[in-house]
């Protein structure tokens, strides 16, 4: 399950709070510790019972605790806050300076993409922006954001060229 609100929270355009972001390091590395360590204290047999050699124990232990921790984290930083935020928050707008622009050669992703000052993260640097959007604006110009904001962070739901 914290899989899929991970997963869900990293795919939204979701900015949380530095408290948040902060706030959730402890309880993400304790949930991963302690299933680490429950898992380091479960007895395993050496090989699967079809034969196959298993894992080592503290290669295993070690990659849950890391994993873990981050998956936890970016569920309890962001999938979380996100979902709250999109279904509780009012609609607002804000503004914002583009600092990118980037046209994607490649038919896997968005082929129009724009970098946003004010909005940049480890996880995300640009967003997905229409041709029309794209075409009107150069780096520098401000753009108007559709968001939803409250005290976990900031939801952008779309980019607009600006009104002028």
């Amino acid at each position: 399950m914290a899989l899929l609100i991970a997963v869900y929270g990293y795919s939204s355009w979701f900015f949380p709070s530095a408290i948040v972001e902060v706030g959730a390091i402890v309880p993400a590395v304790g949930a991963a510790l302690w299933l680490a360590l429950a898992l380091a204290r479960r007895p395993t047999a050496r090989t699967h019972p079809t034969g196959v050699p298993r894992i080592s124990k503290p290669f295993l232990v070690a990659g849950v605790a890391v994993f873990g921790a981050i998956t936890a984290w970016v569920a309890l930083a962001i999938g979380f806050p996100a979902i709250v935020t999109a279904a509780l928050s009012p609609n607002g707008k804000a503004v914002a300076v583009v600092n990118a622009k980037t046209k994607g050669a490649t038919r896997r992703n968005c082929d129009y993409k724009l970098g946003l000052v004010e909005y940049t993260t480890m996880f995300k640097d640009t967003f997905c922006v229409d041709s029309a959007v794209w075409n009107h604006v150069n780096i520098g110009d401000k753009v108007d954001l559709q968001v939803r904001r409250d005290a976990f962070g900031t939801r952008i739901y779309d980019i607009q060229r600006p009104e002028s």
